[in-house]
C-alpha cells in the first residue's frame, strides 16, 4: 500500500550534492511496507516527492509522540552546526565527511492522512542502493567486507574514529553507535553511520532521554542501567562521553579485526569479563580456563598471532592502545582513549600504510571530438576517497559516470581526495578541426518580377549550422528557404563552423520597381485659358494615381483638366512591391500685371512767354509769382522725385512676356511715349 505525508511545515535540510538537491517539497509517497522499524518509529522506500519518483530515498517516521520531538530537534541543530562547517569548507558534507551518509539531509513534520497521525521524518539516502551493507544485519553475510586487507580495515578503523571525533567537536554525542548502527561500502573501502535521533548537544540540550540499547559493544555501566532499566538521570555529560569512548574502541577493534575484543569468553555477562580481568589481561587467556568458549579456541590463537605480527610490523602503539582500555579502561573510565586519540593513532598508521586514494580506472569514451561542447563520457573506477572532481567540478555521489560538454581539445583532470592525499589523474582530448565550406548558394531567380517568392537554396560542408541574414533562426547545412524582398536585397549566408570559425558567402536580388518617365503639363488655349492638359509616362507601374481630381489610372496617358489658379499634382506610380510619386505646378494662362515699375524719370524744365494782356484770365493770375510748377509727376500715385533722375535710362525688365502685346499689337510702346502723353496733358490743360 502507497500512503503519504503531507501539509509539510518545519523543514530543516543540508546540501547533498550541490546538483538536484531536494530543498523542500509538499507531498512525499512511501511504501507502508516498513524495512525496519523500532520503538520510535519505522523505516520506509520513498515512491516519489511532488510526484517525480525518488527510489534512492528512504523516509524514516516517528509517531511515538515521547521521542518525535527530541528526534526532530537533534537533527535540526545538528543541521544547523554541519551548515556553518560547510560554509568554512565549501564542499557539502557528504563529501567533506562521507561518513556521515546515514545522517538525514532532510528533517520534517507532516501529516499521514491514513493513519490520521502527525509525525516527525526524516529523509535520507537508501544506503543498501548505494553498495552499502548492514554490519549489523542478521542476514548480512559480509563477505566482501571480510576479504578487505588490513590497510584497508585501518582505513575504516580511521572513518570511525575520526567522524566521532568530529561529532564530538561540534559537542554532539552519538550515543547509540554500535553494530547496527554501521554500514559498509567494501568496493568504496568506506563506512557510514547512521541512527542520530537519540544524540544529544551538550552545549544546547538538557539532559538526554535516552541512553542507546544494548549491544555487543556497550559498557558495564550502561549495560546495567539498560538491562536492568535503571535511571539514568545522573548520568553527566562526562559520563556519556566515557561510555561512547568504550563503543568506540570496541567498534574500531570489531572493524580492524573482525571480532569483538573479548570474543574468546564464554558469554558478554559483565560479571565473567571481570572474573577473566582478575585473572588475565588481555587478550591472553589460559585455554584450561572456564571463562573461555572452547569453541573460539582456534580463532583465538589466531588473533593473538595476528597481533603479535601487528606489533612486529611497527604497529604496537595501536596495540597497546587496545590493550590499556580493556585492561584498565573496562573499570576506570580515564583509561579510555578518546576519540580524537584513536583518531590521531590510526592517522598517523594510515600514512604509514599510504592509503591515499587509488584510482583503478579512468577513461573516456572518446578521446577526439569533432565539435565544439561535444559530449565525453568520462567513467571511473577507485576507493579510499572523500571526493571526486572532474575539471573541478563536483561529481555527485556514487556516481561511476559524467558526461561533460567539451569546448576544445584539452587535458581533462581527475582528482580524487581523501584526508591523507589528493591524487590526479587525466586525459587529453583532441580536437580534430575542419574549416566549413560553402559548395553552393543560389536564388531561384535573381530579378524578382512577379509575385512569386524568390527560393533561395544552399549546401554547406563542415558546418553545424548556417545562418541566413535578417533571419533569427538557424538552417541545416543543405536546404532552402523562400525569401519575398520588397526592394533590392543582398542576402549574406553565413556558416557556423563546430569549432565557432565562421566563413560567409552573399548574393543580391533586385526587385522590379516602378519608374516616371515623365510627368508634364501645358495650356490648352483652345480649351480657354483657365485648364491644362497633364501627360504622363510610366513604366513598370501596375497602376497610378494623380490627385488632386484625375480620374484616370492608366500606366501613360494624357488628361485635360480645369484650374483656375495656380495647381500642384501629384503623381503617384504604384508598382507590385513599392510606388514612386513626382510632382508639377501648373497655371492657367497668365494676365500680365504690372505690380511695380521701376524706372528713373526725366529732369523735365518748361519754359514759357505767356501775354496775359489779352486773356481772360483771372485778375488772380496777373500776379506771376503766384504762379507756380512742380516737377513731380506721379504715375499710379506712385511718386517719382525727378531731382534724382539719372542720365541715362534703362527699360524695366518684366519677370513674364506679356505675350499678348506681342501676339495683337504691332506698335512699341516706349518710355519716350509715356513721357510725350505726359506733356501733352500739361498742354492742354494750360491751353483751357
Amino acid at each position: 500500500m502507497i500512503k503519504s505525508i503531507s501539509s509539510i511545515t518545519d523543514i530543516s535540510v543540508i546540501n547533498q550534492n550541490n546538483e538536484n538537491d531536494i530543498l523542500s517539497f509538499s507531498k512525499i509517497e512511501f511504501d507502508d511496507n516498513a524495512l525496519g522499524s523500532g520503538g520510535f518509529g519505522s523505516v520506509h522506500n520513498v515512491q516519489t516527492i511532488d510526484g517525480v519518483s525518488k527510489s534512492e530515498f528512504v523516509l524514516k517516521i516517528f509517531t511515538d509522540e515521547a521521542h518525535k520531538q527530541h528526534a526532530y530537534d537533534v537533527v535540526k541543530i545538528l543541521h544547523d552546526k554541519l551548515k556553518k562547517h560547510q560554509e568554512k569548507t565549501k564542499t557539502p558534507t557528504y563529501h567533506d565527511i562521507p561518513e556521515l551518509l546515514g545522517l538525514p539531509f532532510l528533517v520534517f513534520k507532516g501529516y499521514d492522512a491514513i493513519s490520521d497521525k502527525h509525525c516527525v521524518a526524516f529523509l535520507m539516502y537508501n544506503l543498501e542502493k548505494l553498495n552499502y551493507e548492514d554490519y549489523g544485519s542478521d542476514t548480512a553475510s559480509l563477505e566482501d567486507y571480510k576479504s578487505l586487507s588490513i590497510p584497508d580495515k585501518l582505513y575504516l578503523g580511521y572513518q570511525l574514529a575520526k567522524t566521532i571525533d568530529f561529532l564530538h567537536q561540534i559537542e554532539f554525542i552519538h550515543a547509540d553507535l554500535s553494530e547496527n548502527s554501521l554500514w559498509f561500502n567494501a568496493k568504496r573501502v568506506q563506512l557510514a553511520i547512521i541512527d542520530y535521533d537519540s544524540g544529544f548537544h551538550f552545549d544546547t540540550q538538557g539532559k538526554p532521554t535516552t541512553v542507546g540499547k544494548v549491544g555487543h559493544w556497550i559498557g558495564r555501566r550502561f549495560r546495567n542501567i539498560i538491562g536492568q532499566k535503571n535511571d539514568s538521570s545522573d548520568l553527566t555529560t562526562l559520563d556519556r562521553l566515557y561510555e561512547e569512548y568504550w563503543v568506540l574502541a570496541n567498534a574500531t577493534f570489531e572493524v580492524i579485526f573482525g571480532v569483538m575484543p573479548f570474543f574468546f569468553l564464554s558469554d558478554t555477562d559483565d560479571n565473567t569479563k571481570q572474573s577473566y580481568l582478575k585473572e588475565f589481561e588481555w587478550p591472553n587467556i589460559d585455554y584450561a580456563s572456564p571463562l573461555l568458549n572452547k569453541q573460539n579456541t582456534q580463532q583465538h590463537q589466531t588473533i593473538i598471532s595476528f597481533i603479535e605480527q601487528l606489533e612486529n610490523a611497527g604497529v604496537k602503539e595501536l596495540i597497546t592502545a587496545f590493550k590499556t582500555v580493556f585492561n584498565k579502561g573496562y573499570k576506570n573510565e580515564s583509561k579510555r582513549l578518546t576519540a580524537k586519540q584513536w583518531k590521531d593513532l590510526l592517522l598517523d598508521l594510515n600514512k604509514s600504510v599510504d592509503n591515499i586514494p587509488l584510482i583503478k580506472s579512468f577513461s573516456s569514451n572518446k578521446t577526439t571530438i569533432n565539435r565544439k561542447n561535444e559530449d565525453v563520457i568520462f567513467s571511473f573506477d577507485l576507493h579510499k576517497f572523500n571526493a571526486l572532481y572532474i575539471n573541478n567540478i563536483l561529481i555527485p555521489i556514487h556516481q561511476k559516470e559524467i558526461s561533460l560538454p567539451i569546448e576544445d581539445e584539452a587535458k581533462i583532470t581527475f582528482r580524487a581526495v581523501n584526508d591523507f592525499q589528493v591524487v590526479e589523474d587525466f586525459i587529453e582530448i583532441k580536437a580534430i578541426k575542419v574549416d566549413p565550406q560553402i559548395l553552393k548558394f543560389e536564388a531561384s531567380n535573381y530579378y524578382r518580377d512577379s509575385l512569386s517568392p524568390i527560393n533561395l537554396n544552399w549546401s554547406v560542408e563542415n558546418a553545424k549550422d548556417v545562418v541566413l541574414s535578417e533571419m533569427q533562426t538557424s538552417f541545416p547545412i543543405s536546404s532552402n528557404t523562400d525569401v519575398e524582398p520588397l526592394t533590392k536585397t543582398t542576402y549574406k549566408l553565413t556558416a557556423n563552423g563546430f569549432f565557432d570559425e565562421i566563413i560567409t558567402k552573399e548574393l543580391t536580388v533586385d526587385v522590379i520597381v516602378p519608374i516616371i518617365k515623365s510627368f508634364k503639363w501645358e495650356v490648352n488655349l483652345s480649351e480657354g485659358i483657365d485648364n491644362v492638359d497633364l501627360k504622363w509616362e510610366t513604366e513598370e507601374a501596375q497602376s497610378i494615381q494623380i490627385i488632386p481630381d484625375v480620374r484616370s489610372n492608366r500606366p501613360s496617358g494624357l488628361a485635360h483638366v480645369p484650374i483656375n489658379k495656380e495647381t500642384t499634382f501629384k503623381l503617384i506610380a504604384k508598382g507590385l512591391f513599392s510606388e514612386v510619386e513626382k510632382e508639377i505646378t501648373a497655371h492657367p494662362f497668365p494676365v500680365p500685371i504690372v505690380k511695380q515699375i521701376f524706372a528713373e524719370a526725366p529732369k523735365i524744365e518748361i519754359n514759357a512767354n505767356i501775354d496775359f494782356s489779352e486773356s481772360n484770365l483771372p485778375k488772380e493770375l496777373f500776379a506771376i509769382s503766384n504762379v507756380q510748377f512742380t516737377n513731380n509727376v506721379s504715375f499710379n500715385n506712385l511718386e517719382i522725385d525727378s531731382t534724382e533722375l539719372k542720365n541715362t535710362l534703362e527699360f524695366p525688365k518684366f519677370e513674364d512676356e506679356n505675350t499678348l502685346i506681342n501676339k495683337f499689337s504691332k506698335k512699341k510702346i516706349t518710355l519716350s511715349d509715356v513721357y510725350d502723353s505726359i506733356l501733352n496733358t500739361i498742354q492742354n490743360r494750360l491751353n483751357k
